[in-house]
C-alpha cells in the first residue's frame, strides 16, 4: 500500500498525491538557494526523491533551486532540485511549505538518503 500525501491546489480543494518514495520525520537546517539569494531553512520531511521545507523566500511550482544537505555523519551535498508543489498556511502550520524534487543528484547522495530513511531511526537534532 503506497502512502498518500495530501495537496493544496487552491484553497478550498485538497488532492491527494500518491508517493513514489518513502520518506521520513527530519528536523534539519538546509541551504536554499533560490534566484541568487541563499537562505537557511527548515526541513520536516526527507525521501530519496525529496524532502518538504520552509522558506522565508517566496517560492513558486517548478522554480529551480539548489539545495545544501547536511546531516552530520550520515550525508553531506548539493542537489539541484526543484519546487514541485506548495503547502498553504493552516492550522499549525504558519508558514508555506515546499515539496522540492531532487532533478539532478549523485547516486553516492541518493544512497545516503535511502540507507537514512531505512535507518529509521528518530535522531533529529539539529
Amino acid at each position: 500500500m503506497k502512502p498518500f500525501l495530501p495537496v493544496q491546489i487552491d484553497t478550498k480543494k485538497i488532492a491527494v498525491q500518491s508517493r513514489r518514495l518513502p520518506r521520513r520525520k527530519i528536523n534539519k537546517t538546509v541551504g536554499l538557494l533560490a534566484r541568487g539569494k541563499y537562505v537557511l531553512v527548515n526541513t520536516y520531511e526527507i525521501g530519496e526523491g525529496g524532502m518538504l521545507i520552509d522558506s522565508p523566500l517566496a517560492l513558486i511550482e517548478g522554480q529551480k533551486v539548489v539545495l545544501t544537505v547536511r546531516i552530520p555523519n550520515i550525508l553531506h551535498g548539493v542537489v539541484m532540485s526543484k519546487v514541485i508543489y506548495i503547502v498553504e498556511p493552516n492550522g499549525d502550520v504558519t508558514t508555506h511549505r515546499y515539496g522540492i524534487e531532487f532533478d539532478k543528484i549523485e547516486f553516492d547522495i541518493k544512497r545516503k538518503i535511502r540507507n537514512f530513511v531505512a535507518s529509521g531511526s528518530i535522531e533529529t537534532t539539529r
